[in-house]
């Protein structure tokens, strides 16, 4: 789905009348231990999540409106871990299959790199990555895949 202005224009308007307190959050994670990379120190707080994604951090509980809470009872909250350089078709799993393997366990991301097989299979391993990435934007992880880092015929 193509994605305009405008509709990023919404969700930005969306979350502003959030966090005033005049719109519905869709859930608040409270009492969770934050992991700051940044900072590289962990925090108690709380998450406000809107369409998928965290709008705020400890926000101001007396005037959020959500639909749910969940009380994470101290587990901890990390960012998304990103692997950065995957060979996805010697992992021999599809990428559904690979993503109910790494999702649960914190990965969120993955760059990769089909060398192996656009290498073996040329024009039909061209076909097969088709196939094989089709429909990514499904997956319940963000899905990057790039070209060979060798030259190829393909």
């Amino acid at each position: 789905m193509k994605q305009t202005a405008t509709y990023h224009l919404e969700k930005v308007r969306d979350i502003y009348e959030i966090l005033n307190g005049r719109k519905e959050a869709d859930l608040l994670i409270k009492n969770v231990n934050i992991l700051d990379v940044h900072g590289e120190t962990v925090f108690q707080g709380s998450l406000l999540i809107y369409d998928k994604r965290i709008v705020a951090l400890n926000p101001d509980e007396s005037i959020a409106k959500v639909k749910d809470v969940f009380d994470g009872q101290g587990l901890y909250a990390i960012p998304g871990l990103i692997d950065a350089h995957l060979h996805f078709e010697s992992q021999l799993a599809h990428p559904v299959a690979l993503g109910e393997a790494m999702v649960p366990n914190g990965t969120t991301t993955i760059f990769a790199e089909t060398l192996d097989l656009l290498s073996a299979a040329g024009e039909d391993g061209v076909r097969a990555a088709q196939g094989l990435f089709r429909d990514y934007e499904k997956l319940p992880y963000r899905l990057y895949a790039f070209a060979p880092g060798k030259k190829v015929a393909a």
